[in-house]
């Protein structure tokens, strides 16, 4: 499946050094690989020849068969997913593709189920078990204290929080360097609070909101870097108390307030 992905990133970059025939070819060579993998791999009732979680994270993910096939594969996934209590069974390759190939198929509301769990195996298990770092495997201390000889500080898992950062916190980078940004809170997720920031060349981007207990509104507080701008973007169920969706260098202390439904 990876040679499909590399295969379009070589030809998005040919695209961008302006050769556009070179791009042409790399593209239909990344076809090529993804027709080869559908003969390979795929059945005749459109499940993959290896039933697992990561399989198919990683065939949604790269995009290795046809839009008809593809909500096939996303209903297989959302059944082994609650096959397994509702639990991730990912690895390395395909835990940082997870969250995000449920966030954009219409299962945000799984992709945060499996965030906010707490049970063997997910991530917040190792903060219930006193975890302060991410662990190599998901079971590094067992249920009754038991602790294998994995590493107790691994990139690998900590992966959620590039997700963490793109889908709650919502920071980005619109022009290089973080010149303009976006920040995007996702105010009508399961947090009630949420505060993240990045080191920017030009200083300290940094989004804090906290929602209110009725949840009708929410404070946010925007900090935006010296000779830079912010786009501030809330989800459609929500508007800005005065309306400053464009943001100049400084701390800005916003409110955020729920639409009724009939205003939405």
């Amino acid at each position: 499946m990876l040679p499909g992905a590399l295969l379009d990133v070589l030809a998005d970059t040919e695209e961008v050094l302006g050769d556009g025939a070179a791009a042409a070819a790399l593209r239909q060579r990344a076809q090529t690989v993804r027709d080869a993998f559908s003969a390979e791999y795929l059945t005749e009732q459109g499940r993959l020849t290896t039933e697992l979680q990561g399989t198919y994270v990683l065939a949604l993910a790269f995009d290795m068969v046809t839009s008809e096939r593809r909500a096939g594969l996303v209903d297989r996934l959302v059944e082994l997913i609650h096959q397994s209590g509702d639990h991730l069974d990912t690895g390395f390759p395909s835990v940082p593709y997870l969250l995000d190939v449920l966030w954009d198929n219409d299962h945000a509301d799984l992709a945060w189920t499996l965030l906010l769990q707490d049970a063997i195996p997910s991530w917040l298990y190792e903060v219930r078990m006193g975890a302060t770092m991410i662990w190599e495997s998901w079971n590094a201390v067992h249920p009754d204290g038991t602790v294998d000889a994995v590493s107790m500080n691994h990139y690998a898992f900590g992966c959620v929080v590039d997700t963490m950062m793109r889908r709650i916190a919502v920071i980005g980078c619109v022009e290089p360097g973080f010149r303009v940004s976006r920040v995007a809170p996702d105010l009508s997720g399961r947090l009630d609070r949420c505060a993240a920031h990045v080191l920017t060349p030009y200083g300290r981007l940094a989004v804090d909101w906290r929602r209110d207990e009725d949840g009708r509104t929410a404070s946010v507080v925007v900090d935006v870097p010296t000779s830079t701008t912010a786009r501030l973007e809330l989800p459609t169920d929500w508007r800005l108390e005065p309306d400053s969706a464009e943001l100049g260098a400084g701390r800005h202390e916003l409110l955020a307030i729920r639409r009724r439904p009939r205003e939405r």
